[in-house]
């Protein structure tokens, strides 16, 4: 699957997961960016938000290996992890200030290390929620 990422500043591409999709950080009704959408683009249609950040999606990533999983960090303090085939809502893990940054290890199980805007990094075990 190919994925393309519009933040504010920037557009981000990814090759993950096994068919094809487009995520763009939108809009929501309150007028923040705070749901991802996540488009299908063979044919354009909506396949789902990713709705439950209070304030902008600063990062998102994408898991590599292991099960398909997104993680989204956010202006509310929060990182959101979300099944990647269901698009449902698995987790939140809260900690520090704005997550500015998120990525996915390679390593088993699950780990996602974050970057937030006081300069702090942590890494996080998504099976065990710390």
């Amino acid at each position: 699957m190919f994925l393309l990422i519009l933040t504010s500043r920037r557009w981000f591409f990814f090759s993950v997961f096994s068919s094809v999709s487009v995520v763009q950080r939108c809009p929501s009704s309150d007028g923040g960016d705070s749901t991802i959408k996540v488009w299908d683009a063979t044919t354009y249609e909506l396949i789902a938000s990713l709705e439950g950040h209070t304030d902008y999606v600063q990062s998102v990533a994408f898991s590599t290996n292991g099960p398909p999983l997104i993680a989204s960090g956010s202006g509310d303090n929060t990182i959101k992890v979300w099944d990647g085939t269901t698009y449902g809502l698995i987790t939140t893990l809260t900690g520090g200030t704005v997550v500015g940054s998120v990525a996915f290890s390679s390593h088993a199980p699950p780990l996602i290390v974050s970057g937030s805007f006081d300069t702090t990094i942590k890494v996080w075990d998504v099976i065990t929620r710390s």
